[in-house]
């Protein structure tokens, strides 16, 4: 991957990361679902649990999909959860290579 390709695939997560934390739920949707399955991104059952809640509280009709990967998650998840929520702030993307 060449460093421009990778610039711009940093600049897209960073666009999307922006427009769901703005509560457009097809963003927190597809967020979603990319940390859940790894689509372009590291999974993480914590950040996917994160915006699928925020997906939920947005409309996205996805409990069961939230319910299952909540029995995923490890207390070491759920702290890191509930330190998002207190800061305001919202889970890193890391991308795959």
């Amino acid at each position: 991957m060449t460093p421009k390709s990778i610039a711009r695939r940093t600049k897209a997560a960073q666009l999307l990361s922006t427009v769901a934390d703005k509560n457009y739920m097809p963003a927190q949707f597809d967020l979603f679902h990319r940390f859940q399955y790894g689509g372009r991104v590291k999974p993480d059952f914590a950040a996917a649990y994160y915006w699928g809640k925020r997906a939920l509280k947005s409309g996205a009709k996805i409990q069961k999909d939230l319910d299952a990967i909540a029995k995923k998650l490890s207390p070491d998840d759920s702290s890191r959860i509930l330190g998002w929520g207190k800061l305001g702030a919202q889970p890193a993307m890391l991308l795959k290579k």
